[in-house]
């Protein structure tokens, strides 16, 4: 019996995300406060700073970069960095879409939001039209009362959206509606 060649891309790990800000400070500020990511560190260079946000195992404060771990977002402002286009909302057809988080509780995240006053754009449990577009923006899709991926926009309605203080979307999914419907999604029609 022979054996399956390794994977060209064994031990390849995902690591992190870039996003340009405009004001670093108020960034960093949203994705610690409102987020719970820890500033694991900052690059400042001459014209640019990096700071590099995840969360830490136990909730350690700052333990430090650890360039091979996955979920980092790095936030990077730099001396020309202005009004950014950072959805669909402003540019149809821009390509970056949004940063997800998974939580146990999304109403407890969402009274969390509430208390930063947070911009919401699509609360969970909302399934109607001007939510679902929202989404539909966001992926590209044609909106949702056309009548055309009832199965997706069924999906998605526990789902919520909220901006960062840039206007990047925010993807909020409880945990056990990620575990539970993903899988029955696979392989599926979604019209």
């Amino acid at each position: 019996m022979a054996t399956a060649a390794p994977s060209p891309h064994a031990g390849w790990v995902f690591n992190q995300s870039g996003i340009r800000v405009s004001n670093l400070e108020k960034s960093i500020s949203f994705y610690q406060e409102v987020l719970g990511l820890s500033l694991l560190q900052k690059v400042q260079a001459d014209t640019f700073t990096i700071a590099f946000m995840g969360y830490v195992p136990g909730g350690v404060d700052n333990p430090g970069l650890e360039l091979d771990r996955e979920g980092i977002v790095e936030l990077i402002w730099s001396e020309t960095s202005g009004p950014l286009i950072t959805n669909s909302k402003t540019h149809d057809g821009f390509g970056f879409i949004k940063l997800m988080f998974t939580v146990p509780d999304i109403m407890s995240a969402m009274e969390h939001m509430k208390k930063f006053g947070v911009k919401v754009l699509k609360y969970p449990g909302t399934t109607d039209e001007a939510s679902l577009d929202v989404v539909a923006r966001a992926i590209g899709a044609e909106p949702s009362g056309k009548g055309r991926n009832q199965g997706f926009w069924h999906f998605v309605g526990p789902i919520a959206f909220v901006e960062d203080p840039d206007g990047y979307y925010i993807e909020l999914m409880q945990q056990d509606h990620a575990k539970n419907s993903l899988p029955k999604m696979r392989n599926e029609n979604l019209a």
